[in-house]
């Protein structure tokens, strides 16, 4: 239960991560994980829960997957030894909002790495036409063009990248 909060914690609603522990862990299950919790944390934020079986099953979930999901409390990683412990999450119960984020994040690094990768050609082609003492001929000109246009490409990337993060603000 620990590992499927604290790994699925990112991409699906809080709410949602309530109700999928709530049905497919039995009261046993999450007894456990707040025990293993308390190792953890103070006594005073995880107190026991009085009442009634559902209920207090219910409050124990909330409770641990507060405590889980809190950035300011250190907790280990947990991970499942047996993976049919872990709920099956459809696309219904997905974070789209994360799910975008993490496609901005990947879509920033592809930029970086196409940026580099032409930075790495232009120095090439810069090198190798300040190392030839030939005048001018066809293949140097075809150089230059490319040098031309891979400037242009990673202004234009550049550019890209500086206007989006300036509509995101």
């Amino acid at each position: 239960m620990l590992c499927f909060i604290q790994h699925k914690g990112d991409i699906i609603a809080v709410d949602d991560i309530y109700k999928i522990c709530a049905e497919f862990y039995s009261a046993e299950d999450v007894e456990k994980a707040h025990s293993v919790l308390l190792r953890y944390v103070n006594q005073k934020r995880l107190p026991k829960q009085k009442g009634s079986g559902k209920d207090v099953v219910l409050c124990s979930v909330a409770m641990v997957v507060k405590i889980c999901l809190d950035p300011s409390v250190k907790l280990p990683t947990f991970c499942a030894v047996n993976l049919s412990r872990l709920p099956p999450v459809d696309a219904e119960h997905v974070d789209i909002s994360a799910i975008l984020s993490e496609l901005s994040a990947l879509r920033c690094e592809v930029k970086f790495e196409l940026f580099h990768s032409y930075t790495v050609k232009l120095s090439n082609y810069a090198h190798q036409w300040h190392m030839s003492d030939q005048t001018l001929n066809f293949h140097h000109c075809r150089l230059l063009q490319q040098v031309h246009l891979l400037l242009l490409a990673t202004v234009v990337v550049m550019v890209t990248a500086v206007v989006k993060r300036c509509w995101k603000m």
